[in-house]
């Protein structure tokens, strides 16, 4: 690869490579481009990408309601609701997990959720620890293609008791809470995009330097092992 710049003797000018082509820039150019340089690179970015960073997080963090955010003071857990729901009518909770079912009703929706672990800002974690399903119930209509099977889901209410119900022949005790808070979260990014790998691709391949000239498309073939 031919170097950043230099001294070109016929046209007293220095030259700026660029591949595939080249842009050719006078002294007094290529003095202010090193200057915008040199002003850059001395500049904290690192401290200031993590200062916009950390603003932006706790922008972020700061639009969810306190009641999804942070934990009721004695942080009940459906289990506990499960083996005493009597002593606890009425206490306030905060549970989430992934939607399994929805069921819309004449004055409410029943949201059936598998409970998982919340992190620092009540977001369900990726994980496979949970306490069992429990029923949410909401006033009103709540769209089941939006708040659809396995989003992600915390909600915040009172204790309403526990639901005997069956999952096929199986009878099955719910955790009932009347939410007052519902927070659907946004999608995860998928952590392996969907593309193809080329491993004979190179960035810095160009017809000029390609030893297999005229033909661009050759490439040689190596027999898997």
């Amino acid at each position: 690869m031919p170097p950043l710049w230099k001294s070109d003797k016929n046209y007293g000018k220095y030259q700026l490579w660029r591949l595939p082509g080249e842009y050719l820039l006078n002294r007094s150019e290529l003095d202010n481009v090193r200057k915008i340089v040199v002003k850059v690179s001395t500049m904290p970015i690192g401290r200031t990408l993590l200062l916009v960073t950390f603003a932006l997080l706790v922008g972020c963090a700061s639009h969810l309601p306190d009641a999804i955010r942070k934990a009721p003071p004695d942080d009940i857990q459906p289990n506990t609701v499960r083996h005493a729901p009597d002593s606890l009518r009425g206490k306030p909770v905060r549970w989430g997990g992934h939607i399994l079912s929805l069921r819309n009703l004449k004055e409410e929706t029943q949201i059936e959720i598998v409970t998982r672990g919340l992190d620092s800002d009540g977001r369900p974690l990726e994980d496979d620890r949970s306490q069992g399903r429990f029923l949410a119930k909401v006033n009103g209509f709540v769209d089941p293609t939006v708040y659809e099977k396995g989003r992600e889901i915390t909600v915040s209410g009172q204790v309403e008791g526990v639901s005997k119900q069956t999952i096929g022949d199986f009878q099955y005790d719910y955790p009932v809470v009347r939410a007052e808070q519902v927070h659907l979260w946004e999608k995860r990014a998928s952590p392996h995009p969907d593309y193809y790998y080329d491993p004979f691709y190179s960035p810095f391949w160009s017809p000029w330097n390609n030893p297999y000239y005229p033909y661009p498309g050759y490439r040689p073939y190596y027999r898997p092992r």
